[in-house]
């Protein structure tokens, strides 16, 4: 079974260059609205990574094999996932509020 895409959608190419660069001239053109959006959510999401690189690498061992023979490894893992959830949650807020910035005019 083969489908046809109507003719407007259908026909040419998809101007990437243009798209990209109209997309990071947007950036850059409202630098300052972009860091006032994010700037909270990155230093939170930060400051998971460093909480997750210094405080749980330097309290269970560095090595894998140490870790993994640790009766501490369950509670490791459990940490880990909820600091990654922590700092993937603020670049997905991120997103959500530049989108409402660029999308609906939202300030």
């Amino acid at each position: 079974m083969m489908t046809q895409v109507p003719p407007p959608a259908g026909r040419g190419k998809v101007p990437v260059w243009r798209t990209a660069i109209g997309s990071y001239g947007f950036v850059f053109s409202n630098l300052g609205r972009f860091f006032a959006l994010g700037w909270l959510l990155f230093l939170i999401a930060v400051a998971a990574q460093i909480i997750g690189v210094l405080v749980l690498g330097e309290r269970l061992g560095w090595g894998a094999e140490t870790l993994q023979r640790s009766p501490a490894y369950p509670a490791y893992v459990v940490a880990t996932v909820l600091i990654f959830v922590v700092y993937f949650a603020m670049f997905l807020a991120f997103a959500v509020r530049w989108h409402r910035f660029f999308l609906l005019g939202e300030h």
